[in-house]
């Protein structure tokens, strides 16, 4: 066993009690059904069928070789994004890749798998599972079954967690919702500033004005008493950049600043290239 393995994870309370999570879960291999669609884990912590949710953005394998079946209540665990969250019971009946562990309750083992997706879940989001990396690449944790069994866990009897479980789900559920309410009433706000805005510039603050066609198609009318010009008849001058690389001078005062100078929200003038007050002018 390697000493990360044997870590014993930050959640630690003394009328708890500990052991390794091997113990209250075990890994489960299943075989492959004919009509089983991919199960995948999402770093949202949701497991479902790709076909539930979305199915671009992923390769798909010519050959299955090592896929899993999966069903529903398995807790998922994806060995290489557990990391950023994807952790999970699912709610599919599926196949999934290696990469994934399919975990079930040992049989007399204290464990709701929901309480413990939230578990692990939540050491994915305090940066335990990253500081497992054994390796030199930056978020590239491999969260494998042999790390993830290891765990030194605290936890409660399985009524316990079935509370915490069902108190949480309540609680994300309510969150959802209110994460739902107040996108929506962004979108109607900013719809409503977008309605609003094109009145005001197409006809005016009047409540009640008299409207002609103006042979736009962008506001085919226009309010009668506004006049129509062209939008360099209210300029004074119009400036364009020049389209020139500038020639650089040794005894140049005025830096020529170009997009290669602009990095990052931050301008380089010392990059600059000098010119003249002939050239600048």
């Amino acid at each position: 066993m390697t000493p990360q393995a044997g870590l014993k994870t930050p959640l630690h309370r003394p009328d708890w009690t500990t052991a390794r999570l091997k113990f209250l879960l075990e890994r489960k291999r299943r075989y492959l059904r004919s009509d089983d669609g991919v199960v995948t884990a999402f770093r949202d912590g949701v497991v479902t069928l790709r076909s539930n949710r979305r199915e671009d953005g992923f390769t798909f394998a010519d050959k299955e070789i090592g896929y899993q079946g999966v069903e529903a209540g398995d807790l998922v665990i994806h060995a290489m994004d557990g990391f950023a969250g994807a952790i999970g019971v699912s709610d599919s009946r599926g196949k999934c890749s290696p990469v994934y562990t399919i975990t079930v309750p040992r049989t007399g083992a204290a464990a709701d798998t929901r309480f413990w997706a939230y578990y692990l879940r939540n050491l994915a989001i305090t940066g335990f599972i990253e500081s497992l990396a054994k390796g030199i690449r930056e978020r590239s944790t491999d969260f494998r079954w042999s790390d993830a069994g290891n765990l030194l866990v605290n936890f409660p009897d399985c009524k316990n967690q079935k509370t915490i479980a069902d108190f949480l789900d309540r609680e994300t559920a309510r969150i959802d919702q209110l994460i739902e309410k107040k996108e929506r009433f962004t979108r109607l706000t900013e719809y409503e500033f977008d309605v609003f805005t094109s009145i005001a510039v197409t006809r005016g603050l009047k409540n009640q004005v008299c409207l002609e066609d103006s042979g736009f198609s962008w506001a085919p009318k226009l309010p009668s008493c506004w006049r129509t010009t062209r939008l360099k008849f209210l300029c004074s001058k119009i400036s364009d950049c020049l389209h020139e690389t500038p020639v650089h001078d040794a005894n140049g005062i005025y830096p020529s600043i170009r997009t290669a100078d602009v990095r990052r929200g931050t301008v380089d003038v010392n990059a600059a290239k000098k010119v003249s007050e002939e050239e600048y002018v």
